[in-house]
């Protein structure tokens, strides 16, 4: 979590999109910042696999990531993949 929060844009206001291929998990951002963290992508492409109805914000709940981002924000990204 650390190194999310390290490489996190404090400007970045709403994540708008995001990809999901076989290893990575790309979420992106406005001010065209992207970030990964292959921690958090492993968690998320497993547990998106095992029950794809579960919402970023129980995984948020789950994992305990101190996001700085809404999971409403998270949500739309999620609908994207």
């Amino acid at each position: 979590m650390q190194k999310l929060e390290k490489n996190a844009n404090p400007e970045a206001q709403l994540i708008f999109g995001g990809s999901l291929t076989a290893e990575k998990l790309q979420l992106l951002v406005l001010f065209g910042f992207d970030y990964t963290d292959e921690r958090l992508v492993q968690l998320f492409i497993e547990e998106l696999k095992q029950n794809p109805q579960i919402s970023i914000s129980s995984l948020q709940r789950k994992y305990s990531l101190g996001f700085n981002r809404a999971a409403r924000n998270l949500e739309l990204a999620k609908q994207h993949l």
